[in-house]
Parts: C-alpha cells; sequence; structure tokens
C-alpha cells in the first residue's frame, strides 16, 4: 500500500506538482477508511471538498423529488469526484453508498485554497494535459 505522497504524485490530478508542493498537499489529504453499505456522501448535501477513490467501490444514485432515480453511476479506484469543488462549492447530485470496503483522500477546499495561496504556481501544473487521442491524462478536468 502506497502512502498518501506517493498516491499523490502519481494521481493524474497532482503528477505535475513539484515536490514540495506535494509534500504540503499530501499533508492537508484526509484519508478515510469505509466499510460496504458506508453512505460516504448525502444527494444535497454541501459539497465543498475533492474525494478520490484510493481503493474500494462506491456507487452514486441521484433521485428526484418523487423518488424516481433520474442517475446512477459507479466510482471505482483512482476516480474522484468533481474538482470543481476545491473552488466552488456546490451540492452532491447523488447520494454515494460503498458497495466495498475501501479508502477515500479528502482534500477540503479551505485547505486547498490556503494551499494554492502558498504555492501559486501551483494553479500552472494542475492545467489539463492531454494524450494524442484527446484523452485527459493529467490536470484537472475541464468540465468540473
Amino acid at each position: 500500500m502506497t502512502n498518501r505522497r506517493e498516491y499523490l504524485a502519481h494521481y493524474p490530478l497532482f503528477k505535475n506538482l513539484e515536490p514540495r508542493a506535494l509534500d504540503v498537499l499530501s499533508g492537508i489529504a484526509r484519508e478515510f477508511e469505509f466499510d460496504a453499505g458506508a453512505v460516504i456522501a448525502y444527494q444535497r448535501d454541501v459539497a465543498d471538498s475533492l474525494y478520490i477513490i484510493k481503493r474500494g467501490r462506491l456507487f452514486a444514485r441521484a433521485v428526484d423529488e418523487r423518488g424516481i432515480v433520474r442517475d446512477a453511476h459507479p466510482y471505482e479506484e483512482g476516480d474522484r469526484f468533481k474538482d470543481i469543488w476545491l473552488f466552488l462549492p456546490e451540492t452532491h447530485d447523488a447520494t454515494v453508498k460503498a458497495t466495498t470496503p475501501g479508502r477515500l483522500l479528502i482534500i477540503a477546499q479551505d485547505d486547498f485554497l490556503h494551499f494554492l495561496r502558498r504555492f501559486p504556481q501551483a494553479i500552472d501544473d494542475l492545467e489539463p494535459q492531454y494524450d494524442e487521442e484527446g484523452d485527459l491524462v493529467a490536470g484537472l478536468t475541464p468540465e468540473g
């Protein structure tokens, strides 16, 4: 099992950060263990953190006001919730539950913005980068 710093150094979003910035980022990333069946987020709760699935599987289900499922999708190891939440809080658009035990890394927006004030160059290091096929390989997701 890798430690947080090693994991973040190889995680596509952060792999272009300088070593000192990675050290600090790994210090603000909180790691949580979860059991199968645990609720990770409730639909309509405040979303002001980045969630990275380090290990395990999650399932998101969005329902409308009548209780009808309108969207559902899995999250697997390496997936993340919307990175826009590092900059702009919103609400969770689905309830997310664990389907297997696992681990999450969570970076709170306030901590991340403080990190950017300390390492302003990091915002350039998070710029989206694409491979020859046009697939995102590093950096922030353009659509959040």
